[in-house]
């Protein structure tokens, strides 16, 4: 292409091998141009000038200018996209709801011994890790009972507790460490403290906490349940009220033994036994006695240390003789 000359300036435009050039007999800059940020001509150090414009060819003849959708006819076609596919969301989540399940088949529960030694064994508790049992045993009727620890599975019960008086109602601390019972004395009944592996017992308190043995042989060999708070450091047990012949629920301080009544029975003829604490130390679950058979399950709500808020709250009520009720992961069973 043949250079042109740009009309009063001197200078003329052509094509060198890299683009246009603006090639000038005297270097200047294009009019209007700056030559601190050149929009047209950029100038490189003993080579020249260079055009940097952008050109833009004209429309074809025969090619018509792109058409735009309005903008409000692209909201409404994308508000009618999202409302199809709202609607297929819908039809389809309705399509899996009703559509039939397969029945869930339920799993059979078969009971597995724990224990197979000759005698009375009763009130277990499976330690927090869930490999290890602890009970109560005694070889003959007469015989006094004492707690027994042994591995689930195979394996020979090891004697924990041993000596003239009756152990009874085994409980696991948290951390599985430790193992509280109640010990029968004369008239009276002690808490205790022992290693889960063996060693010396620690006496915590002793007083008038709940332990039923039915008959002069006591052949019921029944206790109380001891539970542990979340954190270890406290015991609730049942206590019993001799001059109304009835039972409340105290707080037992594992260090030093002082004591907290957790509930008040509203009558002489009430017993309030089994206490056993939320996994989050919030509520406590206990059942109430009011009749040789007849009760109900009550929940208590705790504060910081475990302090009772308000009256117990009634859950269920009925026949709970033998009741022994434990917390799933997310309620009380």
């Amino acid at each position: 292409m043949p250079a042109s000359w740009s009309p009063g300036s001197g200078s003329r435009i052509g094509f060198g091998p890299r683009g246009l050039m603006w090639i000038t007999t005297t270097p200047s800059t294009a009019p209007g141009d700056d030559s601190g940020a050149p929009r047209f001509i950029e100038t490189s150090a003993r080579r020249g000038y260079r055009f940097i414009g952008a050109i833009e060819a004209p429309p074809r003849p025969d090619q018509p200018p792109p058409t735009r959708t309005p903008p409000r006819l692209r909201k409404g076609l994308v508000a009618g996209a999202c409302g199809v596919i709202l609607i297929l969301a819908i039809a389809l989540g309705d399509r899996w709801l009703l559509k039939p399940r397969p029945a869930t088949k339920a799993v059979p529960l078969n009971p597995v011994p724990l224990t197979a030694a000759p005698g009375w064994e009763a009130l277990p508790s499976l330690s927090p890790d869930g490999n290890q049992v602890a009970y109560s045993r005694r070889e003959r009727r007469e015989a006094v009972s004492h707690i027994y620890v042994k591995l689930i599975g195979e394996g020979k019960p090891v004697p924990l507790t041993s000596g003239p008086a009756s152990d009874s109602s085994p409980a696991w601390s948290p951390d599985g460490r430790m193992i509280a019972f109640l010990r029968k004395l004369n008239g009276t009944t002690g808490i205790y403290t022992i290693p889960a592996l063996g060693g010396a017992e620690r006496k915590i308190t002793q007083g008038p906490f709940t332990y039923y043995a039915g008959g002069g042989s006591e052949e019921g060999m029944i206790g109380d349940r001891v539970a542990w708070s979340p954190d270890g450091r406290f015991l609730a047990v049942s206590e019993g009220q001799p001059q109304r012949d009835s039972s409340s629920l105290s707080l037992i301080s594992v260090e030093n033994g002082d004591r907290l009544v957790l509930t008040k029975p509203p009558n002489a003829q009430t017993w309030d036994g089994d206490p056993v604490f939320s996994p989050d130390g919030r509520l406590l679950l206990f059942t109430r006695h009011t009749g040789a058979y007849h009760g109900g399950l009550y929940l208590l709500d705790l504060a910081a240390g475990y302090r009772p808020t308000g009256d117990p709250r009634l859950l269920a009520e009925g026949n709970i003789d033998g009741a022994r009720e434990v917390w799933g992961r997310r309620r009380a069973l």
